[in-house]
């Protein structure tokens, strides 16, 4: 017992550490010294390198032998960041490589939820928030910056709307503070075991703004959509290297029996895609997200139905494309101009 309160000790300094450098994961591998990434870099947190016999011993000392057997990932760490007593989260997972154990921990909420100004959103991304109900999707790739930005949108309704918001997390990843709104979060595997409960039970309290953390299966699709076409704004994230390919995503999730179905819930109920790039900062210190806004006109909705190829369609009036964003923060000097050159390559210009 003593032994494991000493590892959970060790292991809470290293969180600790990550917090203060403002990381957003920490990594423990064998064979390496522990790594924080850090404006979407790893860095090395120390010179000691870590053995196998470290990170089993952090691995048992956090995890049930049944999760360590089944190799099954446990989420939903609650930490003290020990920043003024502020309270964050660690999505914590374990894993085996080369037969020993690695650990990574997400960090969430560290910090106070960056403004829709402070993440330079464009006034078409807040346009959509002032919409009375429909489907809001904030889409991107792996570790583009879209949890934020979700939270950044939900918490803007927060501090201008006296409506009742209702976020399904796993985990959760920032604490709102209700300021106009009232707010309940529901945490999966904490409050609910899964987000059609958790969405099931938000439906049933009078809402208004609903946010599921992500869409991980059909059955939260399908309660998700349902909001959506019910009378409530719903904003949640995807998966994507682009607009269409998030929606794409979408629609094969439900498989070939109800994409059809999926298309026209799209076709009715989707009020906007928020698309992000994260690039690195001319001041050295974070990163700076690019946007594109897709917002559906009739002739987008018609398309849809029809069955057409999502990836292929463009938004209507209002929208905002991706590199006309880039050109605005390439003119303010606000990105490397080598990041920039190389994301307009991405984009054709």
């Amino acid at each position: 017992m003593a032994k494991a309160t000493k590892q959970l000790d060790t292991f809470d300094a290293l969180l600790a550490d990550a917090v203060a450098a403002k990381a957003t994961d920490l990594l423990l591998v064998a064979g390496h010294p522990p790594q924080a990434r850090i404006d979407g870099e790893f860095k090395r947190q120390g010179k000691r390198v870590l053995a196998a016999t470290d990170t089993e011993a952090f691995a048992r000392a956090l995890f049930d032998d049944k999760c360590l057997k089944e190799e099954v990932p446990a989420y939903g760490f609650s930490i003290t960041t020990r920043q003024a007593g502020s309270e964050g989260y660690a999505r914590v997972a374990v894993s085996r490589a080369a037969g020993a154990f690695s650990l990574n921990a997400r960090l969430h909420g560290h910090a106070p939820i960056p403004s829709v100004k402070e993440c330079r959103l464009p006034a078409a991304a807040i346009s959509l928030l002032e919409q009375p109900n429909g489907l809001v999707v904030v889409a991107g790739p792996q570790g583009s910056g879209k949890t934020t930005t979700l939270y950044s949108l939900v918490d803007w309704i927060n501090q201008n709307r006296a409506v009742h918001i209702c976020t399904v997390e796993k985990p959760r990843h920032y604490g709102l503070r209700p300021a106009k709104a009232i707010i309940q979060q529901r945490e999966v595997g904490v409050d609910v075991n899964s987000y059609p409960a958790g969405i099931a039970a938000a439906m049933n309290q009078d809402l208004d703004v609903l946010m599921p953390g992500e869409i991980e299966d059909f059955e939260t699709l399908g309660a998700t959509l349902y909001a959506a076409e019910t009378g409530h704004l719903v904003l949640t994230q995807l998966h994507g290297n682009s607009v269409g390919d998030a929606l794409e995503r979408l629609v094969e999730a439900a498989g070939e029996t109800s994409a059809g179905t999926v298309r026209r819930q799209l076709a009715e109920a989707l009020r906007g895609v928020v698309f992000q790039r994260l690039l690195r900062s001319v001041s050295g210190k974070g990163r700076v997200a690019v946007y594109e806004v897709m917002i559906p006109d009739d002739d987008w909705r018609t398309r849809v139905r029809n069955g057409e190829t999502l990836s292929t369609l463009r938004g209507g009036s209002g929208s905002l494309l991706m590199r006309e964003h880039l050109q605005e923060l390439m003119h303010e000097k606000a990105v490397l101009p080598e990041d920039a050159k190389r994301l307009a390559a991405d984009l054709g210009d």
